[in-house]
């Protein structure tokens, strides 16, 4: 049977699609299902629309030799559908602003483990369009929204006032899921913004449409 890519993934689909980014079928440089996570985030989110084409490869690494190894073309069509459906998945989280990133159903240090591993994937997926994100850097009060993810993310030295310290980092945690939504809200309103509004599209494209004259008859009665 034919999945929808819209459909949500099974808990034994997620554990799954873990599985095959943990075994010697990928590269050591391929993503864990955490980094996944957070990069599929980000390129949900973006300020473009984003073929897989562009950011599939990334998932196995950086270099050609990365590619995967899949058993047969039935696994590989397996694996590369769950990633898809799984990016629909976070985009349709994103969307009403119910992300609940995998991170956090860890605890303690796991989940400063598991939240870094997060915020790594997310700049993964911003590096994906790097040009395109410019603009949140240069906004005052959207570049915030940023913060928190950077804080687990930026290498030493990153930051002018110092790195952040690990009481700061934890307590960067719990702000992601929102600043996430937030920072797709900001690049979807922009997206919005670059568009005419749709009365006005409906309008033109009734212009465009030739009038058909029909004649009139006349019923006749029985």
């Amino acid at each position: 049977m034919m999945t929808s890519l819209d459909q949500s993934l099974t808990t034994a689909e997620l554990e799954r699609l873990d599985a095959f980014l943990r075994s010697d079928a990928v590269s050591e440089h391929a993503m864990s299902l955490l980094m996944l996570n957070g990069f599929l985030t980000a390129v949900a989110s973006g300020p473009n629309m984003l073929m897989p084409s562009v950011w599939l490869d990334v998932v196995w690494g950086e270099h050609e030799e990365d590619a995967p190894t899949f058993a047969s073309d039935d696994e590989a069509k397996t694996i590369l559908t769950l990633i898809l459906r799984y990016m629909n998945e976070v985009n349709a989280a994103l969307q009403n602003m119910t992300l609940v990133p995998l991170f956090c159903e860890l605890r303690d240090e796991e989940q400063r483990q598991g939240a870094e591993a997060w915020a790594y994937g997310y700049m993964a997926g911003l590096a994906c369009d790097p040009d395109g994100w410019k603009p949140i850097f240069k906004d005052k009060q959207a570049h915030m929204l940023m913060l928190p993810i950077m804080m687990l993310s930026a290498p030493p030295g990153f930051f002018d006032d110092g790195d952040p310290s690990e009481d700061d980092k934890y307590g960067a945690i719990p702000l992601i899921p929102k600043a996430a939504e937030g920072i797709f809200g900001y690049w979807y309103m922009k997206r919005s913004r670059s568009l005419p509004p749709m009365y006005m599209r409906a309008k033109s494209a009734q212009k465009s449409k030739p009038k058909s004259k029909r004649k009139k008859t006349k019923r006749q009665k029985r």
